[in-house]
């Protein structure tokens, strides 16, 4: 008994050793446990900052871009912009598409292919030799200079003006350099050597254009002396004085033929001369403004003409007869040319737009203009993986949805925060989100070049909108939920039937990347931003123009809103200004300026009294009233 007893007392010993043991292991898996998730929480925070840290890098090689853009010395933004594009790919990864404020942003650095630098003062006129190996510049410095065009280095300097030179060109043969100066003289020059052939003296005042004929035989030259002069171009002698305009001469042009000579006045009128004798044919005189340029058709039927009241005019050179007047400038019209085959006039204007005409009826054939952000809203919810872009609340107010980077959306109780579903399909990074009108759908815009429409319940994807060429950058219901719009970098915009996802109709206009889009409130009308500086609007029903609302460019319009009511239109510019516009007639308003750069958000107040502006650069955003324009508030504290 004695014996048992010992032997359960040792067996129990062992246990109890044993069950100490294990605890003892637990207790030490459990230190090591806690220690190894302390270990990994604070690499992920490591990780976390390092990844803030880049993100922040990235933000800040933003802001050196863009002031770089900004300022006259543009040649260092193309520096920044390696920089920002590796940084981006360094905070989000190498296989993330380029971002849309990069892609914005590219059209604007320097595309030059050489670049002739040399001159001490401003460049007043450029001309390219006959077999576009050289070209020829005048500078304000006196100087002129010849230039190779592949390389852009200096290959002879022409001395001898003694005031700026205004206008520059080469003989047909390119054999010879003509200038004019305000020294009252022209020059021909060897264009190899650079050896002075002759002086042209003879004109009273200063001079402003210079033309050879096509047989290169004579020279012709304007002056602000009211007159212009036809020259011999081998022995200088001056041949032919051309008398009429009553106010300074700005541009001349031979006929293709050399029979006759164009010049342009200040004096409202352009006219038509014989280059042999200097006799007066015809005098083109409708315009109500000075001329700036003049140029013959490649056939010498026609001669067009630009002028400071704002327009161009196409005229029979034969007759005087006026053919077609060119509209559509806002600014003085500073210069005109024909295409090589006639059928296109190109306009050049203080509006900071080109535009390009056909040269028969009139029309404008393209507007070519200057040219856009992300929208950026956060919302303080944990699940993404990567930036949010874009946030709404359901109609009802019960439900927040938010797109990301990270290529989901997800829909979220607005009063717990609770987690409701993840719309996952998109291939790339989404742009946009919005609620149907009745709250039981979603649609969502990505980079893949796709919109999508869930179901707002279930997260259950209902249609796939494929058509876009480019990256969507905004999506919108109309007013009625039947139908939805999506924007594009591929400069389009187009509308969907929201139960099956058919596209409806394509929305053509503009030549920039769109920005955003929206309906107006009546469900009449969609308008979409550009970053080519107008807002197009359209029928919703059948996708017809309706209204352009143009900006004196480049501002880069990033987003649009209508007011309740629907007959205003507000936008947001990278040019620190909104502004509002009459949504019928397309005319400005208010301009809502502040110091705020890179307005990427803009919405009206649901009584219309107020706009919100947003800046993803400053962080910040204002409050202004709709009827004035005036500041009321700025909302600051965002990080």
């Amino acid at each position: 008994v004695v014996g048992i007893s010992v032997f359960a007392v040792r067996a129990e010993r062992a246990r109890d050793a044993a069950e100490a043991s294990q605890r003892a292991e637990a207790e030490q898996r459990q230190i090591a446990d806690s220690e190894r998730q302390a270990a990994e929480s604070e690499r992920a925070k490591a990780t976390d900052e390092a990844t803030r840290a880049k993100r922040r890098l990235y933000v800040a090689n933003l802001y050196k871009l863009g002031a770089a853009l900004e300022s006259p010395g543009r040649a260092v933004a193309k520096g920044f912009f390696r920089e920002a594009e590796a940084s981006f790919k360094d905070a989000y990864g190498e296989q993330r598409p380029r971002p849309i404020e990069l892609l914005a942003m590219e059209p604007q650095l320097d595309q030059s292919l050489a670049v002739f630098e040399g001159h001490a003062a401003a460049l007043t006129s450029i001309a390219s030799s006959p077999d576009g190996t050289r070209l020829a510049t005048g500078s304000s410095d006196t100087t002129a200079r010849v230039w190779d065009s592949q390389t852009g280095e200096s290959l002879t300097i022409l001395n001898g003006h003694e005031k700026p030179v205004v206008s520059i060109a080469f003989s047909p043969d390119g054999t010879r350099v003509a200038t004019a100066s305000r020294d009252k003289t022209a020059r021909l020059w060897d264009s190899r050597t650079g050896a002075l052939f002759a002086v042209l003296e003879g004109h009273e005042d200063e001079l402003s254009s210079i033309a050879f004929s096509p047989d290169g035989t004579r020279v012709a030259t304007a002056s602000y002396d009211n007159t212009a002069r036809l020259w011999d171009s081998q022995t200088g002698e001056s041949l032919a004085a051309l008398n009429g305009h009553r106010n300074s001469l700005t541009s001349i042009a031979f006929s293709p033929d050399g029979s006759r000579v164009a010049t342009a006045s200040a004096d409202n009128t352009a006219r038509l001369w014989d280059s042999r004798t200097g006799e007066s044919l015809v005098v083109l005189g409708e315009h109500t403004g000075a001329l700036s340029s003049i140029a013959f058709s490649p056939n010498g039927a026609r001669v067009a003409t630009a002028s400071y009241d704002s327009t161009a005019r196409l005229w029979d050179s034969r007759t005087g007869e006026s053919l077609a007047v060119f509209g559509g400038h806002e600014d003085p019209v500073t210069s005109i040319a024909f295409s090589p085959d006639g059928t296109r006039v190109a306009t050049a204007s203080w509006d900071d737009i080109a535009r390009i005409w056909d040269s028969q009826p009139g029309e404008p054939l393209a507007v070519l203009k200057g040219h856009q952000d992300r929208l950026v809203s956060v919302l303080g919810r944990s699940g993404h993986h990567d930036g949010f872009m874009s946030i709404a609340f359901s109609p009802d107010g019960t439900r927040v949805a938010t797109a990301s980077s990270d290529k989901t959306a997800r829909l979220w109780d607005s009063r717990t925060g609770r987690l409701l579903s993840v719309l996952n399909g998109h291939e790339h990074a989404l742009t946009s989100i919005v609620f149907s009108p009745d709250g039981t759908r979603v649609a969502t815009a990505s980079e893949d070049k796709t919109a999508r429409l869930w179901a707002s319940r279930t997260g259950e994807s209902l249609a796939v909108l494929e058509a876009h060429e480019h990256l969507v950058t905004s999506i919108a219901y109309s007013s009625d939920g039947e139908r939805v719009a999506t924007a594009s970098y591929d400069n389009k915009a187009r509308l969907w039937d929201s139960q099956t996802g058919e596209s409806l109709a394509v929305l053509e206009g503009h030549h920039g990347p769109l920005t955003s889009i929206a309906f107006s409130p009546d469900g009449e009308r969609v308008a979409a931003a550009s970053s080519d500086d107008t807002v197009q609007l359209w029928d919703s029903k059948t996708g017809g123009p309706l209204a352009v609302l143009k900006l004196k460019g480049p501002r880069k319009l990033t987003a649009i809103a209508f007011s309740p009511d629907s007959t205003r239109v507000a936008t947001a510019s990278w040019d620190k200004t909104a502004r509002l516009w009459n949504s019928r007639a397309g005319e400005s308003l208010a301009a809502l300026k502040g110091p705020a750069r890179w307005l990427t958000f803009i919405a009206f107040s649901p009584d219309g009294t107020r706009v919100a502006t947003a800046s993803f650069m400053d962080y910040t955003a204002r409050l202004w009233d709709s009827q004035t324009g005036e500041s009321l508030t700025i909302l600051n504290g965002h990080e």
